[in-house]
């Protein structure tokens, strides 16, 4: 449980900030926005398999768009988590 949370919070700051720097950075090159936008797919992904109508960054209330971004991060941690259980069972 230790590892999960230490990858929850790990995962909720590196999505804060991959967030932060697409708004920050939405008016510049093409060439950047491109790639912004593919890691902003990137972060929604895990969330849209529970509803196509819900990336993490939806239009809401202030308590919906939280809970969908934990909604998210748990997912992605989730994911992540698994993996990781699988590669330390694999080298074993």
């Amino acid at each position: 449980m230790k590892i999960f949370l230490k990858f929850f919070f790990s995962v909720l700051i590196l999505d804060f900030v991959i967030g932060l720097i697409v708004n920050l950075v939405y008016q510049a090159t093409s060439n950047m926005n491109i790639i912004l936008s593919f890691l902003n797919f990137m972060i929604s992904v895990p969330l849209s398999f529970v509803s196509r109508d819900y990336p993490y960054y939806a239009n809401g209330s202030t308590l919906f768009i939280i809970m969908l971004v934990l909604l998210n991060t748990f997912l992605q941690t989730a994911i992540i988590y698994f993996v990781w259980k699988l590669i330390i069972k694999s080298r074993r």
